[in-house]
């Protein structure tokens, strides 16, 4: 078990610092072959926070580890919105004001949507796969067009933001300003994220089988939380730093991606059908619908995430840990535990997210909007 955890460990950091260089280094050769810092940054830089998921799920359905591949992307967008933004609203609330952030969450609830359409019958086939993965190359392209447009009122909104992302990577530094370093560093990231996810699903797998856990658990909480570490430091320094645009749209962002590129790519390079467990279909995906539906109110200009909802979300996420850990270890309280998320729990959410998207609406007319 001490080698398995080792591994798991050791693969998480390579995924994370793999993705640092690959990033640093292809947003550098970018720029030097022309390319603007906006057109960088909503490509380059704004793929990069998924690095991690990408090369994980990409590694575990080439072994045929499909739960742990999709378990992964579902976990990831799940613990992404409760967990990430809920730490990010609680050090800052979170706003969201340019057209494309509104743009961008109706994307992110119809790529859900699809996700979930595709796995109705518990298989993302292989055609279904090259659907998303050419989704996510309109999806790139679409907000490249979008970010040339000079007539758009919000263009100089996102090049602030991006701006700002793309000093994350320290554009000014110089020892790796020439072309060669650039690419080696690309080279090496990517070396790295193979090396890491690789030592990572080995890992992973290695600990689901001495703790008689199935590869779902494992790839909705190990798995998910580890390689979502990127976009959970990105968003909490950008709250910060008082960056509420970039804490949001790396968040949303990430979770179209993760459908589009990860699931996407990961049913391409398998060359076959990724089979799923009925209890990824039967819940998680739902929790995750749920999860990202739970943003639609932010759609309205002027409104905001506030910490009374972050402090929502970290709940949310705990009371759904606690569900997956009681299923883990198919505890007899688990029953107990469904019985009460369901005929309680579930409707109070329900009810309380009505309310609240009504508040709102009601707060923007008040406003005059």
């Amino acid at each position: 078990m001490i080698k398995d955890l080792l591994l798991t460990v050791v693969g998480f950091a390579g995924l994370i610092w793999g993705a640092e260089w690959l990033v640093r280094g292809a947003a550098k050769l970018a720029l030097k072959a022309g390319l603007s810092q906006l057109v960088v940054g909503l490509t380059i830089v704004a793929a990069g926070t998924s690095a991690p998921e990408l090369a994980a799920s990409l590694r575990a359905a080439w072994v045929g580890s499909e739960d742990l591949a999709i378990g992964n992307v579902v976990g990831s967008n799940i613990f992404n919105i409760l967990g990430v933004l809920g730490v990010s609203a609680l050090v800052r609330s979170l706003s969201i004001s340019t057209q494309v952030l509104r743009q961008e969450i109706p994307i992110m609830l119809g790529t859900s949507v699809l996700f979930i359409y595709f796995l109705m019958d518990l298989t993302i086939q292989w055609r279904e796969s090259w659907v998303l993965a050419l989704l996510m190359i309109s999806y790139f392209y679409y907000l490249i067009y979008q970010s040339r447009s000079k007539s758009s009122a919000s263009n100089k909104d996102i090049d602030d933001s991006e701006a700002e992302l793309l000093d994350e990577i320290k554009l000014t530094s110089r020892w790796d300003s020439h072309w060669s370093i650039q690419l080696l560093l690309v080279i090496a990231g990517s070396t790295i994220l193979s090396f890491g996810a690789d030592f990572l699903i080995k890992g992973a797998t290695g600990l689901a089988l001495k703790l008689d856990i199935n590869e779902r658990i494992v790839g909705l909480t190990l798995i998910a939380v580890g390689t979502s570490l990127p976009e959970l430091t990105a968003s909490i320094i950008a709250a910060a730093r008082d960056h509420k645009d970039i804490a949001l749209g790396n968040v949303i962002g990430s979770n179209t991606f993760n459908i589009l590129g990860c699931v996407g790519l990961s049913g391409v390079v398998s060359g076959g059908d990724l089979p799923i467990t009925p209890d990824i279909f039967h819940v998680d995906v739902w929790i995750m619908l749920a999860a990202s539906f739970s943003l639609l109110p932010l759609v309205i200009p002027q409104l905001n995430l506030s910490r009374r909802e972050g402090i929502f979300f970290i709940l949310s996420y705990a009371v759904y840990s606690v569900f997956l850990f009681l299923q883990g270890v198919e505890s007899s309280l688990l029953p107990t535990f469904q019985k009460t998320l369901t005929n309680y729990v579930i409707p109070i959410v329900i009810v309380a997210l009505t309310v609240r998207f009504t508040e709102l609406r009601f707060l923007k007319k008040s406003k005059g909007g």
